[in-house]
């Protein structure tokens, strides 16, 4: 009741003062601009500044997490539930750096290099990021599943070469090894300048939008009481499912089932990532998966991006209502509600709404009809909720967004289209609706968009044949 209070006392608040600062995502990429790198080991530009330690301590952050993960977690099979209250300081931190490492650093290394001559909005930089890691993640796990039939102390070899790889290539991109040795007294006191002007900065951002981070905090407290605190980290429904196939990826058995054609319910990419995770952080299997449910978030921003794009230019502030309403109200449990009080193809009046509570349907459909967001059933932390829909959003609202570098255009389309096909086949819906938009709304980049969708079609019937 509470958050609800805040969620309609933020968007009242919103909608009732005058915007001049539109939250415009629509303004994101029609300016380039060149990612500085030092020469000779020295910067030339102070203005530069920011953007070259912000590589460095990118690099330093990356390459920390990744130590964590090597020398920290104790992966195994022994034990794949734990009581959290037996956790320890370490432990946390080795979950925190294996969901980090899963779900963000190797992806915005990938972006960063995909986009360096592009200013992108930061809400698509990160979404970005979050989908290139978990397809970076699932996909090294289940190809050595299936090339090596490796287990879960040779997965974590392979998955920190494979992130170490990606960081390499970012650091010598950006020629991070030639800046850190001029890093001097004189650099950290403009480093800390900086830093500083950085935070006034984000002060000054979190004031000018305090309502929309109210709505969106208290969407997150919404979906956090949904999953962490009404079912205190249970395994429910087809997470059972995706944690038993988890164990064969790390017991170095998946390729064995899938020879006996024993695993084609869903994906295997899902339980893949869950492994790869599970492996990363040293946390049992069970926690790990239930530690991950804050992830449902993605989708609402994504629908928050994809709405701000397709908006018209003057109703893009509709968006926010839009997104609180996709956490409140989405889904189609009213639609069950009504076909179940219909006789025939008669939909009844509204006067007979108490007919609701007949025998036919029970007082518990109407008060858990189904919703993505909070489920009835429940699914949440499904590849449905944290990587489908936020890779649909995020490919339509790409279809909307200009880029300078076409290549960079088919990449990124390429590498959310080959996410979305390899985790959920739901996925093709978006993709048959994205071929549409181009030829209603002629939209000039139909020809990258196309190309994108054949090279991923290309991909996924490659690695379906291959693996």
């Amino acid at each position: 009741a509470a958050v609800m209070g805040i969620i309609s006392f933020g968007l009242i608040r919103y909608y009732s003062i005058t915007h001049s600062k539109n939250a415009n995502i629509d303004q994101e990429i029609d300016e380039s601009e060149s990612e500085p790198s030092p020469k000779n080991g020295f910067i030339n530009s102070s203005e530069n500044i920011n953007k070259v330690y912000s590589n460095v301590i990118f690099t330093l952050v990356y390459l920390i997490l990744l130590l964590v993960c090597f020398f920290f977690s104790k992966s195994n099979l022994d034990t794949i539930y734990s009581n959290w209250n037996s956790f320890e300081i370490i432990d946390i931190i080795t979950l925190g750096a294996g969901i980090l490492v899963s779900f963000f650093m190797p992806g915005y290394a990938i972006v960063h290099l995909l986009v360096k001559k592009q200013i992108i909005h930061p809400l698509l930089r990160v979404l970005l990021a979050y989908l290139c890691s978990i397809l970076v993640t699932g996909l090294i796990t289940y190809v050595s599943a299936i090339s090596l039939e490796s287990n879960i102390f040779q997965n974590k070899i392979i998955l920190i070469a494979g992130n170490f790889f990606i960081l390499v290539v970012f650091a010598t991109y950006y020629r991070v090894y030639r800046t850190i040795p001029t890093i001097n007294a004189n650099s950290w006191r403009r480093l800390y300048n900086s830093v500083f002007d950085t935070g006034n900065k984000y002060l000054k951002s979190i004031k000018k939008y305090s309502c929309e981070l109210l709505v969106f905090g208290s969407l997150f407290a919404l979906l956090i009481i949904s999953t962490y605190y009404l079912y205190g980290g249970s395994t429910i429904g087809d997470q059972w499912y995706h944690q038993g196939r988890a164990i064969l990826f790390m017991s170095g058995h998946f390729k064995e089932i899938v020879l006996s054609n024993g695993d084609n319910i869903y994906s295997p990419l899902q339980s893949a990532l869950l492994s790869g995770l599970t492996t990363l952080s040293g946390t049992p299997l069970v926690n790990t998966y239930a530690s991950i449910a804050f992830l449902n978030m993605t989708a609402v921003l994504a629908f928050y991006y994809f709405c701000s794009r397709w908006f018209p230019s003057n109703q893009k502030r509709a968006a926010l209502l839009a997104s609180s309403l996709f956490v409140l109200g989405s889904g189609f449990g009213w639609i069950y509600i009504l076909s179940s009080t219909a006789t025939g193809s008669t939909i009844p009046q509204i006067s007979s709404v108490a007919a609701l509570l007949d025998d036919s349907v029970l007082a518990p459909d109407i008060k858990l009809s189904a919703n993505f967001m909070i489920a009835a059933f429940p699914d949440f932390s499904t590849g449905l909720i944290y990587i489908t829909l936020p890779a649909g959003f995020v490919l339509l609202g790409l279809i909307r967004t200009r880029f300078n570098n076409k290549l960079s255009y088919i990449v990124i389309l390429s590498i959310v289209s080959i996410l979305g096909i390899l985790f959920h086949e739901e996925f093709y819906l978006f993709i048959v609706v994205s071929s549409l938009l181009p030829l209603i709304f002629n939209i000039r980049e139909k020809n990258s968009l196309y190309l994108a969708f054949l090279f991923a079609f290309l991909v996924a019937y490659i690695l379906d044949s291959l693996l």
